[in-house]
């Protein structure tokens, strides 16, 4: 796969946080280059471009907000 990038993936976006951006352009076949990705900030992408990121510790899984969603709606169905 030397020189080839990954452009279109049928997977589900998932949310990550990052948290430090990649010093080149590309990481493991994917191209980083339409994300524009900032540290801090959060950002749906696919999901298996989400494990690569997690697991070279550029990013962490963003599961708070929707966390807090379910919470809070899981108490307005109990009339809390």
């Amino acid at each position: 796969m030397r020189g080839e990038f990954v452009t279109s993936l049928n997977t589900q976006p998932t949310k990550i946080k990052m948290r430090g951006v990649p010093p080149t352009g590309s990481l493991e076949g994917f191209d980083l280059t339409p994300y524009h990705f900032q540290a801090g900030e959060v950002y749906d992408v696919p999901s298996r471009l989400a494990e690569v990121l997690v697991l070279w510790g550029y990013a962490e899984l963003e599961i708070r907000r929707k966390s807090r969603d379910e919470a809070a709606d899981k108490k307005r169905r109990r009339g809390d």
